[in-house]
């Protein structure tokens, strides 16, 4: 018997195989139908439905909640809101008259190693929340500085 004969034996035989299956009762031909007919009874079900006034309403009470939160939440958190006045270091040039005076620079002009130097004496002085001001900006700055040992 030759390949293309065989092909053809085991496709008869697997059409009259089919045929006895759905020939049984309880086969599943009619089981697939009746679930077939009842998921098109429910799709048509509901997309009739008409939910337009219940998403908006939905989606409105969602941004008035989040809006409120959000602002909530900037108001009472301390350090969330953007740096509002410029971070300065104070510099004491000595004149010639031997009298300091009082001078600062922004932060941003100064070598990150005067800077974190600056930073560690706040924390030794115990102001720790300006120190965590400068700390914050000199990391956005300055992400992969290493202080000298």
């Amino acid at each position: 018997m030759s390949e293309h004969e065989e092909r053809q034996r085991d496709a008869a035989l697997g059409e009259r195989l089919k045929q006895a299956v759905a020939e049984v009762p309880g086969s599943p031909n009619p089981i697939d139908a009746a679930i077939l007919a009842a998921a098109r009874e429910t799709g048509a079900t509901i997309r009739s439905r008409s939910a337009r006034p219940r998403r908006w309403s939905a989606l409105a009470a969602s941004f008035v909640l989040g809006a409120l939160l959000t602002g909530a939440t900037l108001h009472w958190l301390p350090g969330t809101a953007p740096f509002d006045e410029p971070l300065l270091m104070p510099v004491s040039p000595i004149l010639r008259d031997g009298s300091p005076q009082p001078q600062s620079l922004p932060v941003e002009s100064v070598s990150p190693q005067l800077w974190y130097d600056y930073i560690e004496k706040l924390i030794y002085a115990g102001r720790l929340e300006e120190a965590e001001r400068h700390l914050r900006r000199f990391n956005e700055l300055h992400p992969g500085f290493r202080p000298e040992p």
